[in-house]
């Protein structure tokens, strides 16, 4: 599921970023999510998010990976909700769902 994101040519700080109701922001180089602290920056390579090093990526596989990370950030709320970390919850759903044929 691809989300529209906001787009503002000047805003060197952060707090100065849209908060149109977009999860994600564009500002001019840098994109980044409203509800971790993950962002993006573009360069000559392309793309380079935070928690990818090394790796360059597309403006659209950008934007997919930080939606991945505030998905992430979601589950382990989740999780903790219920007295497990993410990597609990999400091998547990996993291998449940595998079990019972609703997995690949």
């Amino acid at each position: 599921m691809s989300r529209t994101i906001s787009a503002q040519l000047e805003c060197p700080n952060r707090s100065d970023w849209p908060t149109d109701g977009q999860p994600i922001s564009l500002c001019h180089r840098l994109m980044g999510s409203y509800s971790t602290d993950h962002q993006a920056q573009f360069g000559p390579q392309g793309w380079s998010v935070s928690f990818l090093p090394g790796r360059s990526f597309t403006h659209a596989e950008t934007q997919l990976a930080l939606e991945a990370a505030e998905a992430s950030a979601r589950i382990s709320a989740l999780a903790r909700l219920v007295g497990l970390t993410a990597l609990e919850l999400t091998a547990m759903a996993t291998n449940s769902s595998t079990a019972q044929g609703g997995g690949q």
